[in-house]
Order: structure tokens, then sequence, then C-alpha cells
């Protein structure tokens, strides 16, 4: 099972830890320099990427649990056929 986070989801979560870790409202992806600079310290960025690596955590906890679910189910399903298959 392919579960990911849509481009939207990862946007908005690009945005929060910038606004919560930089104190940055809004950001381009365009990949041109922002209008305005943006002085940061070294906790700040190490509060970012602290954030992102348990977001990440997360994400990969919960895919982890969607596929184990979707394992468990075509491994009943394949049994209650291979029972039937027997007495048939």
């Amino acid at each position: 099972m392919n579960v990911k986070m849509s481009g939207d989801e990862r946007l908005v979560t690009l945005r929060e830890i910038a606004h919560e870790c930089f104190g940055v409202e809004t950001f381009s992806l365009s990949g041109q320099a922002p209008d305005a600079p943006v002085v940061v310290c070294a906790e700040s960025i190490v509060r970012a990427l602290e954030s992102a690596y348990d977001i990440g955590l997360i994400a990969g906890y919960r895919l982890n649990r969607i596929h184990a679910a979707h394992s468990v189910h075509e491994r009943r399903t394949h049994d209650a056929s291979a029972h039937a298959d027997v007495h048939a």
C-alpha cells in the first residue's frame, strides 16, 4: 500500500515549521530570494530540523500501521480462501 502526503499537506507542514521556528508568515517555493531577509539563530534551525524529524517519525509510524493492517487483511483473505478450497 502506498500512502503519501499530498503537496498541500507538505506545504502546510512547512509553513507551520517556518512560522513556529523562524517567525516567517509566508514564503514562496519559487526559488527566488525572499523580499526581506530572515535572520535566524542556530537554535531555531535545530528546532525546525527536530520538528521535521518528529513529523517524519509520526508519518512513518502511521504508514507502518496502515501497512500492517493491510497485510493482516490480505493474510486473512488468503487463509479464508485456502480454507474454502480445502473443504470444496
